[in-house]
């Protein structure tokens, strides 16, 4: 196992237990940190475009995390720490408790075989370990495209007193003051869309504008090619399918157009908050570059995609 920082790389042996993090890298900021970080990639963007945060990663692919240590050094990043070896390890016996603002833990390993469950990051006699990163106030962040794994995080998470509230993107799970934002839940806000869609465009009643933009909507949607296309990327591909509906829903239904949407609502969550939820979310579900270009194509067909607006409404869910 080593432990690599801006100044030089060490291993375990050599330093203290919890590790001192505040020698290694100095510097006032809170602390954040990706369990799993691969390449990299996202790890590093933040730490650039963070510099008055501090990050820690961990990784037990050597090759990443020889990657990661070598670009952020390139870079001069000074804010980082990137620890290599097994996360549960590191979480119980070298990491201290409760120092990190955030925790991010994008798409680990389901382990879908019952006997490997056990291996999982998220299990009934691991999850405190995550948990136990955060200080108070802190965030956990999750995501994955493995629907009955994050369907069973979030049950897990439930079990140990999590309160689960609504948010529109997803559901927002609070653990006493930690905030757990999963982005599986976006996807599974995607089928009452997509029936929502259907239903409008099948109504005669709705305005023949309106219908011909949700048309658009649908085509892009089951199109093989877009943006982010789902034959390669399975159920996250159609995180940019959502996002494009959701742009059409807000602008088309406003004002006397809206009892069509609510009529035709299926979902359990109100149907301004969801729209607006995803669409402030847009940016961070699709990542910049793709929401950039999707924002360009939907401005050409005379569609705004509004990631900043405040929600129009609220109250019960349309019936």
């Amino acid at each position: 196992m080593v432990v690599s920082a801006p100044g030089g790389d060490y291993a375990l042996a050599q330093l203290a237990a919890p590790l001192p993090i505040a020698d290694l890298t100095p510097g006032g900021g809170p602390w954040e940190v990706e369990i799993g970080f691969g390449k990299g990639r996202y790890l590093l963007r933040r730490c650039l475009e963070h510099p008055e945060r501090r990050f820690a990663g961990i990784e037990q692919v050597a090759e990443y995390h020889r990657r990661f240590v070598s670009r952020a050094r390139r870079r001069g990043a000074p804010n980082w720490l990137a620890l290599r070896g097994e996360a549960l390890y590191l979480l119980a016996s070298v990491l201290p408790r409760g120092f990190a603002a955030a925790v991010h833990v994008y798409f680990p390993d389901p382990w879908p075989k019952a006997r490997h469950h056990k291996r999982r990051l998220f299990d009934a006699e691991t999850v405190d370990l995550v948990i136990g990163l955060l200080a108070p106030g802190g965030r956990l962040y999750f995501a994955t495209d493995f629907l009955d794994y994050g369907e069973l995080v979030l049950e897990l998470l439930a079990t140990l007193g999590v309160a689960l509230v609504a948010v529109g993107v997803g559901l927002r799970l609070v653990f006493g003051d930690v905030t757990l934002a999963a982005g599986l839940t976006a996807l599974l806000l995607a089928p009452d869309i997509f029936i929502l869609l259907v239903r409008l465009v099948m109504d005669k009643d709705v305005p023949r504008r309106a219908r011909w933009l949700i048309g658009g909507a649908i085509a892009y949607w089951i199109s093989p090619i877009d943006l982010l296309p789902e034959l390669f990327l399975g159920p996250i591909g159609y995180l940019d399918d959502l996002v494009v509906a959701v742009a059409v829903l807000s602008q088309v239904f406003t004002g006397d157009l809206e009892p069509y949407a609510r009529k035709h609502w299926t979902g359990r969550q109100d149907l301004h908050v969801v729209l607006h939820d995803i669409s402030a979310a847009a940016r961070t579900l699709l990542g910049p570059a793709v929401h950039d270009r999707l924002k360009r194509l939907l401005a050409r067909q005379g569609i705004t995609l509004d990631d900043t607006r405040s929600p129009k409404g609220g109250g019960p869910p349309p019936a």
